[in-house]
């Protein structure tokens, strides 16, 4: 049900074009776009937070590096709306990231691509900046995944990846070796080994290589 209300939004956003929009380009890729409103780009982002982690970076892998930039940058808009105690110093650090990802086709800079080292570079201290600054909560709905983790009424198996009954403590797919990929439970911590590298699906934004898996420590 949550992915077929996923599609239908995805369809109505590709598809919708309003009376005076003309089709922009994406330099990165000579592909038209056009830009999404923000009742769209809302639809979707309610329609995604609905999804596990695992879900939305499936569904996500395939939207345009604007469409990306705006879901994000909503996310974060939206958090710091609902958190007026916020700290000074965590809003400024939450408008950089917002900074980053609204650089041109930002999502679209991979590996040998041009702009690819000023990226990693500037992703890399944004990330030792927040490391230090913001909770691994905050983390992990505002930079990891979009909202907050949904409940799965009647489940115990964590919303972040497919259970496989290999062994009896049972491993989970994490999407990239840090913890907060793992979700923010305390419970559960990520390991390396039995993973295959799978590109920009971890990380902040989505954005990192696959490293590591997680697995219960409860």
């Amino acid at each position: 049900m949550r992915k077929a209300a996923f599609v239908i939004a995805v369809m109505m956003l590709t598809a919708s074009i309003s009376g005076d929009d003309t089709p922009r380009y994406d330099d990165s890729c000579h592909r038209p776009f056009i830009h999404p409103s923000q009742v769209e780009i809302e639809n979707l982002y309610f329609s995604l937070a609905e999804l596990s982690l695992h879900d939305q970076r499936q569904q996500m892998w395939s939207l345009s590096s604007t469409t990306k930039a705006a879901l994000w940058t909503y996310n974060t808009e939206r958090y710091i709306g609902n958190h007026p105690d916020l700290g000074i110093e965590a809003r400024e650090l939450l408008h950089r990231g917002v900074s980053l990802i609204n650089t041109p086709a930002w999502f679209d800079i991979q590996d040998g691509s041009i702009g690819y080292g000023a990226k990693r570079a500037a992703l890399a201290e944004f990330k030792r900046n927040f490391q230090e600054v913001l909770p691994a909560d905050l983390i992990y709905e505002v930079l990891i995944r979009l909202g907050p983790e949904p409940s799965f009424a009647g489940s115990s198996a964590r919303p972040t990846g497919e259970r496989r009954d290999i062994q009896p403590d049972s491993w989970y797919n994490c999407y990239c070796g840090t913890q907060f990929d793992c979700g923010s439970s305390g419970s559960y911590d990520c390991f390396d080994g039995y993973c295959v590298p799978t590109p920009a699906h971890c990380g902040p934004y989505g954005d990192d290589p696959c490293w590591g898996k997680c697995k219960s420590t409860g």
